[in-house]
């Protein structure tokens, strides 16, 4: 059910140093997947324990319900806003993107959802609003990411 696609070997961050991007399918449709498949330290881990799912549901033409060239490219300006306005890590950690099947999830592991959520509008307070839900979860155990890399292991 799972294909990993390619490792990414430029090692700029932590992603790129140990990323894959993967595809697996949802419903007969393919649905892209970007993560780093290494975890931090437990004494990372402990300070971030909710995990974070930014979800952008748009409608597609595409027959594996990827997003348009227009939507893409406005995702794209998102989640570079958001890499940068998280790069420093005292807040947030940047869990894994997914994208198809008519949905896009940028993730993340934060420590508190308040200074997340001020962080985050104060990042995108000039841009246009996007079509876009917060969810947070508990998971103080990074399982939903530990979860991910063992189903792309070699």
């Amino acid at each position: 059910m799972f294909n990993k696609l390619k490792k990414n070997t430029e090692p700029n961050t932590d992603i790129e140093l140990n990323g894959v991007i993967g595809k697996h399918y949802e419903d007969g449709k393919t649905v892209f997947v970007r993560f780093s498949k290494k975890l931090p330290k437990e004494n990372v881990i402990s300070k971030f324990p909710w995990f974070t799912v930014i979800s952008w549901k748009y409608s597609s033409n595409d027959q594996e319900g990827l997003p348009s060239k227009e939507i893409y490219e406005r995702m794209k300006i998102l989640d570079d806003t958001l890499e940068n306005a998280f790069d420093s890590k005292d807040i947030g950690i940047h869990a894994y993107n997914r994208t198809g099947n008519s949905l896009r999830e940028i993730n993340y592991y934060i420590s508190d959802r308040d200074k997340f959520l001020e962080k985050f509008n104060n990042a995108l307070h000039t841009h246009e609003k996007y079509p876009i839900e917060i969810t947070f979860y508990e998971d103080s155990e990074w399982n939903e990411l530990k979860t991910l890399i063992k189903d792309f292991e070699d």
